[in-house]
């Protein structure tokens, strides 16, 4: 592990950004589980309970979904500051999950009963972090650190102009 103390400046500023990015997904990890833990009925359930066969695909692809919601951000951050840079382009499938599910379940609810479901966001206000802004914030990130085609570019320059140095 690089010693902080004799650390070049460089040095240090790529140690406290990875250990940002992984720390950032461990956070959202941290915060969807603990938000599952404080509302366990709404999801920990039987989705073949469910008699509606509609409906017990659609519960199962939501509790897929928050699954993938509460454990993806740590996985895919923490591998990214690690060098995994491959994993961010799974970010905004993962981060989209979730709302997606939302939004089928409540434009099905919708169709099948006439009632609109959306007032728990009023409710209970933790689901407005965890089910808009947290996906919201995610795709922020994959924004910012995702390579562009210029990155890619002006490495292949860079690597071409060092093998014909060497």
């Amino acid at each position: 592990m690089l010693d902080l103390h004799t650390s070049t400046a460089k040095q240090h500023l790529e140690l406290s950004r990875k250990l940002l990015i992984g720390g950032i997904g461990i956070f959202m990890t941290s915060l969807v589980l603990l938000v599952v833990l404080t509302f366990p009925g709404f999801f920990l359930f039987n989705a073949l309970e469910e008699t509606n066969p509609i409906r017990t695909i659609q519960l199962m692809f939501s509790s897929m979904a928050w699954v993938v919601h509460a454990i993806t951000p740590s996985v895919i951050l923490v591998g990214y500051a690690l060098g995994k840079t491959s994993l961010l382009k799974y970010l905004p499938v993962a981060s989209l999950l979730w709302p997606l599910s939302i939004v089928i379940n409540q434009f099905t609810l919708f169709m099948m009963d006439g009632v609109w479901y959306g007032g728990y966001l009023i409710q209970y206000p933790i689901f407005i972090l965890t089910d808009i802004l947290m996906p919201v914030f995610l795709i922020f990130i994959w924004e910012f650190l995702r390579p562009r085609k210029s990155h890619q570019e002006a490495d292949s320059v860079a690597k071409k102009a060092q093998s014909t140095a060497a």
